[in-house]
């Protein structure tokens, strides 16, 4: 049992607490302080998710108020990667670091972040902190939690960079096993405030103060699954996934890169370089774990925080949750929840906009387009599908009764004018409706109109005249050209009387299609003459290598159309593309070419395996004699001296 413990200060690292309790012990040897702290004079200080906290509680002198959990979520990065981590994982990080009697290497194996690139060199501080610390603390500066966050560049409370010291996080030298912030930072350097109007500070600032939000806030795990549905629904917002779960990758990616600069993301330890880079991987379901900040990058570039994310719904429900009203005005259920299922779908346009169908009992159907906004845009529809018998009796009704004019008629079906009318013509129903004679007039919308309807030269039959002395007049006349010379009586009688129109008038040309306009044999032979240009065009694009096949020089050709559909047409193209197009031994050849290329521009010698990886060759292929002599060469110029006992080897 120790004599005493140094306090932590606010958000102060625990590896910052134990060098201050060296320095103050005036111990030499990091093994007594390891042996005062956690009984074991080997154990070692992991700085951001250090272990055996058990023994340390055990070890502190009578009345003390400090309990493992307490010391792991108020002074190690834990916090930081608990919300993204599983409940039964992180419960196993927590009783590793409480009682783990390792290096840590296993916890950050549990967490998943060894393999991850994002991690800081040095211990980091803020100058106009360690300033404040400086003033405020008898025993000057000390390490902060926060600024020890890969990824974290910059102090959200002032607006600076932070700096690097000349403290490693990792590989220690036994000297530098316990270094207080006050023995490393003896000067510091100007302070370097951030830009505001600068986007990719903004974007630094804000990675910063989500990062604390975690640390000062923790969730105590996350489900991945869980994880998953929160991103699909703002995905889903942003219209870059589909209902079902397909993101639409190349727009994400290309969306994502827009948002943040290549130099934002080098930064931060997170390029999107390759094909299948950390942003694709974590849209598409993997069931490995991520860096936080990959997960902040994302939340941000989805216009959401950290405090906001965590408190999102597991599924994204567009329309609401059900049950849904009807909107038939005919019915007497008018506007109540009713309707329990709702068919998801989308738009066929270019936008993919969320489309939800509903079915009453009633025969309404009606289609909203567009998620929901407010609550009562559950009370709108964009289309009605069917509007079912209880809403066709009531039309009946109304045109039964001749007592109310259109504009009522529309108000009290909820519909317009226009389908009004175009209904009741479905329905037979127009019959009944006699706009031909003074007998009509009830059924013009304002006493007004009705007076000028039956006024003088715009009467029903004098517009049935003016349309017969046109016909008289031009007898081999087809519509659109009597159209041009009788427009008012066209519009009305198209309208109002279709049915006389119709039969008195000539019939309408049917279009003969267009002509041909495309000199097939002269498209041929200028396409088959480019085909080989395209082909070594695409040989030449930077990066690893694409497959020139048949389909892919089509594509580029901008006829892969043409070419399935009216292959009978292209000949001549069809045999190029053919002859072009490269076979898989010639494709991994090139690939092979590509990885040997890659390896001398890093300065690096490969061996067997270490160039079939890079060429992502299968073992069929790589057995193929053409195959082989290509790998020895590239071994050869890679590595002459070790090659022949290599390849041997494999």
């Amino acid at each position: 049992m120790i004599g005493y413990f140094t306090d932590p200060y606010p958000d102060e690292l625990f590896y910052s607490v134990c060098a201050r309790y060296h320095a103050r012990a005036k111990y030499k040897f990091k093994e007594a302080t390891a042996r005062d702290l956690f009984g074991n004079g080997r154990a070692a200080i992991t700085i951001d998710l250090p272990s055996r906290f058990d023994s340390l509680i055990k070890s502190l002198p009578p009345g003390h108020n400090y309990s493992s959990e307490r010391l792991i979520y108020c002074n190690t990065l834990l916090p930081f990667f608990s919300p993204f981590l599983p409940p039964g994982r992180l419960s196993k990080i927590y009783d590793e670091m409480c009682r783990g009697e390792d290096t840590g290497g296993s916890i950050h194996g549990r967490i998943g972040i060894l393999t991850s690139d994002i991690r800081s060199e040095f211990l980091k501080f803020c100058t106009v902190c360690v300033k404040e610390d400086r003033l405020k603390y008898r025993q000057g500066p000390y390490w902060h939690r926060l600024h020890q966050i890969p990824g974290v560049i910059v102090c959200p409370a002032h607006h600076v960079f932070l700096e690097q010291s000349h403290v490693r996080v990792r590989k220690r030298r036994s000297s530098e096993a316990f270094v207080t912030a006050k023995q490393a930072l003896t000067s510091l350097p100007p302070v370097r405030p951030i830009d505001t109007s600068n986007p990719d500070h903004q974007a630094y600032l804000r990675i910063a103060r989500d990062a604390e939000l975690l640390l000062n806030h923790p969730v105590k795990g996350s489900e991945l699954s869980l994880l998953r549905g929160r991103y699909h629904g703002l995905l889903l917002e942003r219209r870059l996934a589909s209902y079902a779960g397909v993101v639409r990758i190349t727009a994400l990616q290309r969306e994502f890169k827009e948002f943040y600069s290549d130099k934002f993301l080098a930064t931060l330890q997170c390029p999107l370089d390759r094909r299948s880079n950390w942003l694709v991987r974590m849209v598409q379901g993997e069931r490995s774990t991520h860096h936080p900040i990959h997960h902040l990058l994302l939340m941000r570039f989805l216009n959401c925080s950290a405090e906001e994310f965590f408190r999102l719904p597991e599924k994204k429900e567009p329309f609401g949750k059900g049950p849904w009203p009807c909107l038939n005005k005919a019915s007497d259920h008018y506007r109540e929840d009713r309707i329990e299922s709702c068919e998801i779908g989308h738009t066929q346009d270019a936008g993919k906009r969320l489309m939800g169908t509903f079915r009453c009992d009633c025969g309404f159907v009606y289609r909203r387009i567009g998620q929901d906004n407010s609550p009562e845009a559950r009370y709108t529809l964009s289309r009605v599908m069917s509007y079912g018998p209880v809403w066709e009796t009531k039309l009946r009704e109304f045109y039964s009764s001749g007592n109310l004019s259109l504009n009522e008629r529309a108000e009290r079906l909820g519909i317009a004018r226009s389908t009004i009318v175009k209904r009741a013509a479905q329905l037979n129903l127009s019959k009944t409706i006699d706009y031909r004679t003074a007998q009509s007039e009830e059924h013009i919308s304002t006493p007004r109109a009705r007076k000028k309807l039956l006024a003088g030269d715009r009467s029903p039959e004098n517009y049935r005249k003016q349309w017969l002395q046109v016909l008289k007049n031009n007898p081999e006349a087809s519509r659109t050209e009597l159209r041009r010379k009788a427009p008012a009586a066209y519009n009305w009688l198209i309208k109002y009387d279709k049915e006389w129109f119709n039969f008195i008038s000539p019939e309408r040309l049917r279009p003969s299609g267009p002509k041909p306009i495309t000199d097939w044999p002269k498209y041929d032979a200028e396409k088959s003459v480019i085909v080989k240009e395209a082909a070594a065009r695409m040989k030449k694009i930077d990066g690893r290598p694409v497959r020139v096949s048949k389909t892919a020089l089509a594509r580029e050709l901008g006829m892969l159309s043409l070419v399935h559909k009216r292959p009978g047409l292209l000949p001549l193209t069809i045999e190029a593309l053919e002859e072009s197009a490269e076979t898989n031994v010639g494709y991994a050849i090139r690939r092979i070419e590509w990885a040997r290329e890659c390896f001398e521009k890093e300065k690096k010698y490969a061996k067997y395996w270490d160039l079939i990886a890079r060429a992502a060759l299968r073992n069929s292929i790589a057995a193929i004699p053409e195959v082989k002599t290509a790998i020895k060469e590239a071994l050869l110029c890679l590595n002459p001296l070790n090659i022949e006992s290599s390849f041997k080897e494999n």
